[in-house]
């Protein structure tokens, strides 16, 4: 028997098909697992957790985030195409 961590150690087995459909039914469908995956994939990068983490404290330019962070203003440009900006953050253009 798999458990989540949640559960205590002498939890007992869902039987039974009536238990096993509702726990399925709350259970995150196939295409929100692949979106929720891709989206947290996108994260791996230590350069774009350092840009999300400049840009948590202050809203800056591209140029002035550059500085931040130590790199191009070429390669932050390139880490913001790649972050899903719309679901982590509002994007300003000047």
């Amino acid at each position: 028997m798999v458990s989540s961590p949640a559960q205590s150690a002498d939890a007992q087995p869902i039987e039974g098909s009536d238990h096993l459909t509702a726990l399925r039914g709350q259970v995150i469908n196939a295409e929100k697992a692949q979106r929720m995956a891709e989206f947290f994939a996108v994260l791996g990068d230590p350069n774009r957790w350092r840009i999300l983490s400049a840009l948590a404290v202050a809203e800056l330019r591209v140029s002035d985030l550059a500085r931040v962070v130590e790199m191009s203003e070429s390669a932050v440009s390139h880490q913001l195409r790649v972050l899903p900006i719309d679901a982590l953050c509002r994007l300003h253009q000047a």
